[in-house]
């Protein structure tokens, strides 16, 4: 449901369960699909904010619950809190008992948090790491994470004037999908290739690429 976009039927199932009272790693799961529908389906972050409260309740030793303090450090990057998000993800970074996906998370939302307050290095640091735990299968497919890794990445190279470095990030990625006129994809990296070309100075090439995303 929530990837149809169904987020009012998500969350009407997700809030009959009492997760509050579950076990550590299903509050936490149910908590984090929760909090998701509520903030980037329903753009309701009180709400998510709310479940975030009794997800992450645990005790110090409880790995789960830091799953959860790393969605809300995501989820507060896009809410324009880039410091908030900093200072929540410092201590799961330092726990060597967080999990990959904590982890994962964790560099993820540290990487656009740095990308938008301009400290492109630490931002290229935090993205490379959140992208090495995936490609080395320790952390599972998060495809929100992802996504954000690589978004970091894109603003942390843009930013930091290194379109050499951006363009050979986006261009594969592109021709991979020129190869498959269906891959919904396609749209998204040539944006990105038009964005860099504006970055670069070349409007005409940059207002070319935008008219076919």
């Amino acid at each position: 449901l929530y990837w149809q976009h169904r987020f009012h039927e998500s969350v009407a199932i997700l809030r009959s369960v009492d997760f509050e009272q579950a076990p550590p790693r299903d509050r936490a799961l149910g908590a984090l699909q929760l909090a998701s529908a509520l903030f980037m389906g329903l753009h309701d972050a009180d709400a998510a904010d709310e479940v975030v409260s009794w997800g992450s309740q645990a005790e110090a030793d409880d790995r789960w619950a830091l799953e959860v303090v790393a969605n809300q450090a995501e989820t507060y990057v896009f809410r324009r809190r880039p410091r908030a998000a900093l200072t929540l993800v410092e201590p799961i970074l330092s726990r060597v008992d967080a999990s990959a996906e904590a982890r994962m998370r964790a560099h993820t939302a540290a990487a656009l948090a740095e990308a938008i307050m301009g400290s492109t290095a630490a931002a290229i640091e935090h993205a490379d790491a959140a992208l090495a735990l995936l490609l080395s299968g320790e952390a599972k497919l998060i495809p929100s994470a992802a996504a954000g890794a690589f978004v970091g990445m894109f603003l942390s190279l843009l930013v930091g004037g290194r379109l050499a470095d951006v363009r050979a990030l986006v261009s594969p990625l592109h021709a991979q999908s020129t190869e498959n006129p269906e891959d919904p994809l396609l749209g998204v990296w040539t944006m990105l290739l038009g964005r860099i070309e504006l970055a670069a100075g070349a409007v005409a090439a940059a207002a070319s690429l935008t008219r076919e995303a």
